[in-house]
């Protein structure tokens, strides 16, 4: 995920360089670095909440604790996509929309 983010945000850059791009194209860069920041950061900390969650809990309830955190902290990582697939539509319709009008 970090390589399709890092993509992105390249590829919104060079995008904004055109003189006919429009002007919500500028968004597009600080949005994709806010959902990294936040699935990474996020699903870090939340991947640490799970476990420490288990340290204080019986033999027999781990399990259960352990893979309701993890889910909790995958909820970071689809934030994280969810941001690149919303982009990743914007850049498209960017670059081939452009085009197909031209």
């Amino acid at each position: 995920m970090d390589l399709i983010a890092i993509g992105l945000i390249v590829w919104s850059r060079l995008l904004m360089r055109r003189p006919d791009a429009p002007r919500w194209l500028r968004w597009v860069a600080p949005a994709l670095v806010l959902g990294f920041l936040v699935s990474l950061v996020g699903t870090g900390l939340g991947l640490t909440w799970a476990f420490r969650a288990v340290e204080t809990v019986p033999a027999d309830q781990k399990a259960s604790v352990l893979s309701a955190n993890i889910a909790r902290a995958m909820w970071f990582t689809l934030i994280g996509f969810v941001f690149d697939a919303i982009a990743l539509v914007a850049l498209l319709v960017v670059t081939f929309g452009r085009r197909s009008a031209r």
